[in-house]
């Protein structure tokens, strides 16, 4: 029971992320066509909030691994011909709302421990500075996301090939989330670990490779660079930044198998 807690907690950090999205493009004006709050594949969910989306459909697909917003070409050509702070603020606010989910989860904790020390305070005072704020913490999405990359990247390179293995033995999607979420020994544990995933996503999304948020940004500004080359230096970026991400999603997939086939292996 408590790991289905915590995989719905899981879930609703996903979908917290894809509504900080939402209510960006909605503030300034840009139509959606859906907002999936988590998964891919066919609808298995499907609502309105009239009062704050519209007629925009709100849905919950079958496989639960990522979200999205979808949007006309047309809204998205708007969009980058639009100022760069609304661009930022839009792109930006899915990683700020997983710090602001974050902050939400560590004060029920905090509630439920009883630990008010002068850390905590501080702690959740700055996580919710970044949550309540994204018209200005959303521009720090982008740096930190190079700074991160290139801290990835330093420790790797200087990394014994064994070590790199083990490394990758640790990441993974849902399946290695949930595996991780199973070990929690109480309601406590739980939620912590779900706040920091929470933060975890955010951070991920925060990294310039194509189609993370942070590549999107990363390569918006290099449009901007290269105004008679945009195309042609937007999909060079894109394919060049999308290996990395590929070999960490195959890291997962793997993971993630190996997983399936123990349990499975430990039922016989």
């Amino acid at each position: 029971m408590l790991t289905l807690i915590g995989i719905v907690m899981f879930l609703l950090s996903i979908a917290a992320h894809e509504l900080g999205h939402a209510f960006a493009m909605k503030k300034y004006g840009y139509q959606m066509t859906e907002i999936c709050l988590c998964g891919i594949g066919n609808i298995i969910f499907q609502f309105k909030i009239n009062k704050i989306f519209g007629d925009t459909p709100i849905t919950i697909r079958m496989f639960p691994f990522v979200g999205f917003v979808r949007y006309s070409e047309i809204t998205a050509l708007r969009m980058k011909l639009a100022n760069w702070k609304s661009y930022t603020h839009i792109k930006g606010g899915g990683v700020i709302a997983n710090f602001l989910f974050s902050a939400i989860l560590y004060t029920i904790v905090m509630i439920m421990v009883g630990n008010y020390s002068t850390w905590n305070l501080i702690l959740i005072s700055l996580l919710f500075l970044i949550g309540l704020f994204p018209r200005v913490t959303t521009h720090l999405v982008l740096p930190i996301g190079i700074f991160l990359l290139y801290s990835i990247l330093h420790t790797l390179f200087n990394m014994q090939p064994h070590q790199v293995a083990e490394t990758g033995k640790s990441v993974g999607s849902v399946v290695t989330i949930a595996a991780d979420i199973h070990k929690s020994i109480s309601v406590i544990d739980m939620i912590m670990r779900v706040s920091l995933i929470s933060i975890s996503i955010g951070i991920l999304n925060a990294l310039p490779l194509i189609p993370l948020d942070g590549g999107h940004l990363a390569t918006f500004y290099i449009e901007k660079l290269f105004p008679k080359h945009r195309s042609m230096v937007a999909k060079i970026y894109g394919w060049v930044t999308f290996i990395p991400l590929a070999i960490l999603i195959l890291f997962c997939l793997k993971n993630d198998l190996m997983l399936i086939v123990n349990y499975i292996c430990k039922l016989f």
